[in-house]
C-alpha cells in the first residue's frame, strides 16, 4: 500500500518494493487456490500436511489479517501518544518487525519488535510507547484469560458438588 515508505525502509526502489508486496500477496492466493482445488496432502519428509476446505482457508486468512491490523492499531495508538504517526507506516513497520522476529527465532520477539520499531521510526517512536504496547498486547489478554479460567473453575466446581 505504501511502496515509497517500504522502499525507503528496505533500501530498494518503489517498483521493487511493489513487486515484493505483490509476491507476498501471491502466497495466500496460492494457499486459497490449493484449498479450492482440493489438493491432496503435501508431503515434506516425515510430515504430511492436509489443506483445509476453501471456507476454512479463507477464514484463516481473513482472521489473520484482522489480527495483524488490530495489533498494529494498538501499536499505532501507543505511538500516537508520543507523536503523530500514520497508521499505514506503523502497520508496515509492524509487519517488518514480525518478519524480523521470525528470522531471529527469539521467543515472542522480545526485544526484536521493540528494536525494529525504534530503528524504523526513530523520530516517532519511544521505548516507553513500545513497552506500553507490549503490556497492553500481553497483559490485557492475560487478565481476560485468567478471569475466564477462574470463572470456569468455579462453575465446574459447583457442578461437581
Amino acid at each position: 500500500l505504501q511502496p515509497t515508505f517500504s522502499s525507503r525502509i528496505l533500501g530498494v526502489s518503489p517498483q521493487v518494493a511493489a513487486c515484493l508486496g505483490a509476491l507476498c500477496l501471491l502466497l495466500p492466493a496460492a494457499y486459497l487456490g490449493a484449498a479450492a482445488a482440493g489438493l491432496g496432502p503435501l508431503h515434506l519428509r516425515k510430515w504430511s500436511l492436509e489443506f483445509p476446505s476453501l471456507k476454512i482457508a479463507a477464514a484463516q486468512i481473513a482472521l489473520g489479517t484482522l489480527n495483524f491490523s488490530l495489533v498494529a492499531a494498538c501499536l499505532h495508538h501507543s505511538l500516537n501518544a508520543i507523536s503523530d504517526v500514520a497508521y499505514p507506516a506503523v502497520a508496515t513497520v509492524y509487519v517488518i518487525a514480525n518478519a524480523a522476529t521470525l528470522a531471529s527465532h527469539v521467543p515472542g520477539g522480545v526485544g526484536v519488535v521493540e528494536s525494529t520499531v525504534l530503528f524504523l521510526l526513530p523520530d516517532q517512536a519511544s521505548i516507553g510507547a513500545v513497552l506500553i504496547f507490549r503490556c497492553i498486547y500481553f497483559l490485557v489478554p492475560l487478565g481476560f484469560g485468567l478471569a475466564s479460567f477462574l470463572l470456569s473453575e468455579l462453575v465446574l466446581r459447583r457442578q461437581c458438588r
